[in-house]
């Protein structure tokens, strides 16, 4: 009888959205002892055990459910993408297992090995949270695949998804044309990891997402989001949920960037609670919500007060905050509105808001060639709205004006403050780094060249440029890492490719690999006289 066994399948998709996976996974196995042939109950349990990393489980499943209904989209297509990793490889560190695209293996997969070990080192210290096996990271590098892989959770337009030891993360190639920071999300799902862990995948959404924000700007402030001013607006307009109702701005928006903001606002719910009650706070709420306990009753125990009374703290604490804004926000055009864009875009043609006005008469001042007026207006700007750092912000333009003159000193100091309160600047970062690279320091570069990557990986020339900084700083083995990936780009001439990878493999002692690589090389150019030279240095070791 298909129909209770359907009533386990809803039951059972009510729990995956409420992080409850394993939990899932026991009930569609119910659903499917109870009707073995129907097609829903065994699509449930292929993903959810899909979603516990249990691949080969998952496809039996999945192949039984398709047989028996065809024309179900979600199967089929979770069946193509499962057929699709034939193409993915499979790379390991410490703490985590990779499945990466083979075009992406070699650019990417080592740097996100790495970044996750630094989130699981950072977050293990304050989570009491131990995986059984190694955190499975899957990073696709298609939207639609992710869409896929992810079906059946609120919101497709997320960048990455947590199923608690499985998490999955969009490349920047399943990105192209946004900007976007994989390293952040990274952090962000793996932050996810440890509080349905600790919590036994009992977390409410809006503790586990503002926690993950909350995460992202511990690990690098210059990832903090910048929606002060939304939230302060939100406020002001009573549009911010008690905590006893914050999970509706996730699920049912009532307003344009509601969604965005109830991140935002989840997260300062979480900083005020770790700010005033100490990081312990947070942690024994997830232990309470572990043992069976409400979050209003994990809350009173971590507080010694209840939800409501946290609530008018946050709410009293965040006006004060808001009062550093007044004049910001004096007549700013209201940023919840669906055409905030425009409206901005009007007041910087006419007059208004004191820092929009501001900036409109510094790009004009800059412009019409006054250097001087629209360096003052700029900073001005920027002692408005520091944070302000989105497109035709203060920075850029000052950075603009050093530029035309000719001024380094300056527009290496402008360039570091931008990079210390944006996740983004790709551009930035590289042409910030060519300035310390000519000063000597060379490590200072290495590392904006580094962060670069986080948003734009797969430039040849800047991974070329670590190549040779690591060179300079002896740093052998990262000197292959950049050589490998260089070699993965498709490069112009892979000829010269294969022979600098030769040669890093030669200088941080993997003599056989590099003999290989070098004779790739010589496959392809014979006459390569530095590629010969090689050779022959290797065969007389």
């Amino acid at each position: 009888n298909a129909r209770p066994s359907d009533f386990y399948v809803t039951i059972a998709d009510d729990l995956a959205l409420r992080f409850r996976y394993p939990a899932a996974a026991v009930i569609s196995q119910k659903a499917v002892d109870m009707s073995p042939t129907n097609p829903g109950a065994l699509a449930s349990l292929g993903t959810s055990l899909l979603r516990l990393g249990r691949v080969a489980e998952a496809r039996r499943y999945l192949d039984r459910s398709f047989e028996r209904d065809e024309y179900n989209l979600f199967v089929g297509n979770t069946l193509t993408l499962l057929d699709e990793y034939e193409d993915f490889r499979t790379l390991e560190s410490s703490n985590f297992q990779l499945l990466i695209h083979k075009d992406e293996s070699e650019v990417l997969g080592n740097e996100i090995l790495r970044e996750a070990e630094l989130a699981f080192e950072s977050m293990s210290a304050r989570y009491p949270y131990r995986p059984s096996n190694r955190i499975f990271i899957e990073a696709y590098n298609d939207r639609d695949d992710f869409a896929v892989r992810i079906a059946g959770v609120p919101h497709l337009g997320l960048l990455g998804v947590s199923f608690g030891d499985v998490v999955a993360i969009n490349t920047p190639r399943a990105q192209a044309g946004n900007e976007y920071n994989w390293a952040r999300t990274l952090w962000h799902e793996i932050a996810h990891t440890m509080a349905i862990g600790v919590s036994r995948n009992k977390v409410p959404r809006w503790f586990t997402e503002g926690l993950s924000v909350y995460e992202e700007r511990l690990a690098h402030v210059e990832w903090a989001r910048e929606m002060e001013v939304e939230l302060f607006t939100a406020l002001q307009q009573d549009k911010l949920h008690p905590l006893v109702d914050i999970d509706r701005g996730f699920t049912r928006p009532e307003f344009p960037g509601q969604v965005l903001l109830s991140y935002f606002h989840a997260s300062k719910v979480i900083e005020f609670i770790a700010d005033t009650y100490g990081f312990e706070a947070v942690v024994s709420v997830l232990e309470a919500l572990s043992e069976g306990q409400s979050i209003s009753s994990a809350i009173q125990a971590a507080t010694n007060g209840s939800i409501e009374t946290l609530d008018r703290a946050f709410l009293s604490n965040l006006r004060t905050e808001q009062g550093a804004f007044a004049d910001l926000m004096k007549d700013l055009p209201d940023p919840m509105a669906e055409d905030a864009a425009n409206k901005v875009a009007e007041s910087l043609e006419g007059s208004g808001n004191k820092f929009l006005s501001t900036l409109r008469d510094a790009r004009a001042a800059l412009g019409a060639g006054d250097l001087e007026r629209a360096e003052t207006l700029f900073e001005e700007s920027i002692e408005l709205y520091p944070t302000f750092v989105r497109q035709g912000n203060g920075y850029d333009g000052l950075a603009s004006i050093y530029r035309q003159r000719g001024d380094t000193t300056s527009l290496k100091s402008i360039l570091t403050r931008f990079l210390s309160i944006s996740e983004y600047g790709a551009q930035q970062s590289v042409e910030l780094a060519s300035i310390l690279k000519s000063t000597g320091d060379l490590e200072a570069a290495a590392s904006y060249l580094n962060r670069s990557l986080f948003t734009d990986p797969y430039e040849r020339a800047v991974r070329s440029e670590l190549a040779e900084l690591y060179v300079r700083l002896e740093d052998y083995d990262a000197v292959v890492q950049q050589r490998r990936a260089i070699l993965a780009l498709d490069p112009v001439d892979r000829a010269e490719a294969l022979y600098n990878l030769a040669d890093a493999l030669y200088d941080s002692g993997e003599a056989e690999q590099a003999r290989r690589s070098v004779l790739q090389s010589l496959e392809i150019a014979p006459g390569y006289r530095e590629a010969q030279r090689l050779l022959l240095k290797i065969v007389d070791m």
